[in-house]
């Protein structure tokens, strides 16, 4: 059974420090994931230039603790990094305020190093490390590139934000692994490098369900990668996530052009060991469906998680539900049992099938006119 727990956190001070070491507590402790001698890579969302408070990217106030509890309990490296897909890493990592914080856990002896995955090349090959999954590839054919650090950790603790994505549904630990893949080789962004880019999006047009198959598969690919879940890995990593979900967001389309960032207060931390069972749950606070979230569904399916043996400590879930609007494409994963959709949920949801009905009638419309206008011209 994997066990999620939940906590409430209303503001980012030194309460949030203290409640990230509570929910740690509550799964049993550090120890049960970081060892003596340990190099631990954690790994934020730093996706864009900001900071935590804007429901964005991740707060340092949460990472903070977490590096503190991997150095007490013996690990002999600690890496915070990410790989930003569109945006200089580093000028994240500058702005957020996590250079300070990490400045200061190394004023106090804390060996904490801050690494951009974007550029972290192997030393000894002057290259990006390289993996075919080969049958057990869900992109077919697609040889991965990932930051060299991924390779060489015995721990990977995901620190998401909890957020909803234009192309996934969600973005929460499975998703936060996709930074691993560096855009020193996949370009910026990297669904759209000049070399090899990430599988990402499909060439279908934006109103097509096929142009979102490619992305959770990459997701997954990914996963097995940073856990080591493949055959002839040298060794299986473990793992661990806690959601910053204290202040979470999305990108209301009010225009199709025009994506307006909204930041969500939820007032929530998440923990868990199981990726899968931390992104269900998260699912849930969010006021979506799990069971049609691809990522979610397919990454249970490859053995990365549960989905329905979950254990909640802590608080409910329903102590934290916020609705979330998704992105007009994934309108379908709304659960409509959550009282705080309507109304707003429900004219969303009209409206992107409505929006739909009227695109398809006039497609047909302008098929048929071309069919009537051939037809007469031959």
């Amino acid at each position: 059974m994997a066990k999620v727990a939940l906590t409430r956190c209303s503001n980012y001070n030194d309460e949030c420090k203290r409640k990230v070491e509570y929910l740690i507590e509550l799964l049993g402790g550090i120890n049960k994931v970081v060892r003596s001698g340990d190099t631990v890579l954690i790994k934020p969302n730093m996706v864009v230039v900001g900071r935590g408070e804007n429901g964005n990217i991740t707060h340092p106030y949460v990472v903070e603790p977490l590096v503190k509890m991997c150095y007490e309990a013996g690990a002999e490296k600690i890496f915070v990094g990410d790989g930003a897909g569109e945006v200089n890493t580093y000028k994240v990592y500058t702005i957020s305020g996590m250079k300070k914080i990490l400045d200061k856990l190394r004023n106090d002896k804390i060996p904490v190093e801050f690494i951009d995955l974007n550029y972290d090349k192997n030393p000894q090959t002057n290259d990006y490390d390289a993996f075919d999954l080969g049958s057990l590839a869900l992109n077919q054919g697609h040889v991965y590139r990932v930051a060299h650090t991924v390779s060489e950790v015995d721990v990977i603790i995901s620190v998401p934000k909890l957020k909803s994505h234009n192309g996934a549904g969600i973005t929460v630990s499975l998703k936060n692994i996709i930074g691993i893949a560096p855009g020193g080789y996949y370009g910026f962004p990297k669904r759209k490098g000049n070399k090899d880019k990430l599988p990402h999006f499909s060439d279908k047009p934006w109103y097509s369900p096929e142009r979102y198959d490619k992305i959770w598969r990459t997701i997954i690919d990914l996963n097995r990668i940073a856990l080591g879940l493949y055959p002839g890995s040298p060794k299986k990593r473990r793992f661990f996530t806690v959601v910053d979900g204290v202040v979470g967001g999305v990108y209301d389309r009010l225009v199709r052009s025009l994506p307006v960032w909204k930041p969500i207060n939820v007032g929530v931390l998440i923990a868990g060991a199981d990726p899968v069972a931390v992104d269900t749950v998260a699912a849930k606070i969010m006021c979506y469906l799990p069971k049609r979230i691809p990522t979610i569904v397919e990454a249970a399916k490859s053995g990365l998680g549960t989905m329905s043996n979950i254990s909640i400590i802590g608080e409910r879930i329903e102590n934290f539900r916020k609705f979330f609007p998704p992105s007009n494409n994934w309108v379908n994963i709304i659960d409509f049992s959550c009282k705080e959709v309507w109304p707003h949920g429900f004219f969303l949801y009209l409206r992107k099938h409505i929006n739909d009905l009227l695109f398809k009638v006039r497609a047909n419309r302008i098929f048929s006119k071309t069919c009537v206008n051939s037809a007469n011209h031959q």
